[in-house]
């Protein structure tokens, strides 16, 4: 009947309203599932996590290597080579 076809205009309104501009709903089953796929796109992949690792490796290596001719040249000088 006519209240059956409301309610079915009103629900796929809703849905296409949630589908423009999300969840209204903040513990809705829709909003969750939203809500986990966008901190599960947002974690960074093991990739990105290594490459990141490696760089950092790279750069405090960089520095300990810088800092290691620094101390010989220290020493140098006051054990007074040439």
């Amino acid at each position: 009947g006519k209240y059956i076809d409301d309610l079915t205009a009103q629900a796929k309104a809703v849905n296409e309203i949630e589908r423009l501009m999300g969840s209204f709903a903040e513990t809705s089953f829709k909003g969750e599932i939203t809500s986990a796929g966008q901190r599960i796109a947002e974690t960074p992949s093991i990739r990105q996590l290594g490459t990141e690792a490696v760089r950092l490796s790279a750069k405090q290596l960089q520095k300990t290597r810088q800092n290691q001719t620094k101390q010989i040249r220290a020493l140098e000088e006051l054990l007074g080579s040439p």
